[in-house]
């Protein structure tokens, strides 16, 4: 707002201590209503999503890329090896629908496994000890909404593979780890956050940073 000169009114707020809380079902309706029906060509689109982070088996992998990476949602359930998160699949199409390629997504997630680091926790979401990564499996309601997707944006799958394989949808996408490291949350004095968003937040203003 102050830096940037974006209208308040413009901005969506999805937090663990406000009135919407990051379900996946909020995730993906804010998502929808407040980017994909809102924006116009030539608008300004910032999606920043700072939380925790996964990886799953991909059910149509790119070559040499059998795992994806996922975003964790609040209520995010394992029932044996099927997990209800949100698929870098299902972002790619959610940015491919926005009006606008003036957009940037910035993720401060990470997609593999982690725990405790003396003061530093990896944001990476607990899994059940007897599976990893590649024996989980997104739900079967993801890939229909990605198929909803698929459908509205009139692409096929194969154009969809295609797309995928060419990079991200559209715009700038800026994230906190690669497909296989970790994102940390820290401790800066009385502010505990993710240490890249702290880190980018302090840079854009510029602030001086304070050790962690």
């Amino acid at each position: 707002v102050n830096r940037f000169g974006f209208n308040p009114n413009d901005i969506v707020r999805v937090t663990s201590n406000g009135p919407l809380l990051p379900t996946r079902d909020t995730i993906l309706r804010v998502f929808r209503e407040h980017l994909i029906n809102q924006a116009r060509p030539g608008d300004v689109v910032v999606f920043h999503y700072s939380g925790h982070g996964s990886r799953v088996a991909d059910r149509n992998p790119l070559p040499d890329k059998s795992l994806i990476g996922t975003l964790v949602p609040a209520d995010a359930t394992q029932d044996s090896n099927v997990v209800n998160h949100i698929t870098s699949r299902t972002l790619f199409l959610l940015m491919a629908a926005i009006q606008t390629e003036n957009l940037t997504v910035i993720l401060d997630s990470c997609y593999s496994g982690g725990g405790f680091r003396g003061n530093t926790i990896v944001r990476q979401a607990p899994i059940r000890a007897d599976f990893n990564a590649k024996d989980l499996l997104a739900s079967e309601a993801e890939y229909a909404y990605q198929q909803q997707l698929m459908t509205e944006l009139e692409l096929t799958f194969d154009q969809f593979q295609q797309r995928r394989a060419q990079g991200i949808a559209k715009g700038l996408t800026i994230g906190s780890a690669s497909r296989s490291e970790l994102a940390v949350d820290m401790a800066f004095n009385s502010l505990y956050a993710g240490a890249f968003t702290y880190f980018l937040t302090r840079y854009l203003w510029p602030l001086p940073v304070t050790p962690p």
